[in-house]
């Protein structure tokens, strides 16, 4: 799996991280239908890349941790720092746009 940008790749491999890492997430009614789709899409994508390139496929490891804020008319924290995989892809399911 790799990151595509217009003609660059990054592959997990090369990604060396030791940070901690907030998604922040656009889930206002404009977001509804494919545009959360492919946001969740998206987010879930990050965390597994960033879980595969420290060497994990549940949990992250390396010391990286990652946390999910979500915003419509108001932000919400919807998962603290964490370096659960399946913590951070439950909430990125469970995002209703609006």
């Amino acid at each position: 799996m790799g990151v595509n940008f217009v003609n660059k790749t990054i592959s997990k491999n090369q990604i060396s991280c030791n940070v901690d890492v907030f998604l922040v997430l656009d889930r206002s009614g404009s977001m509804a239908g494919e545009a959360l789709e492919n946001l969740q899409i998206g987010a879930r994508t990050f965390v597994e890349i960033i879980a595969e390139s420290t060497g994990g496929t549940s949990e992250i490891e390396g010391g990286s941790r990652i946390g999910i804020v979500s915003f419509s008319s108001t932000a919400v924290l919807d998962t603290p720092l964490t370096t659960s995989v399946a913590a951070l892809n439950s909430s990125i399911s469970n995002l209703i746009a609006g």
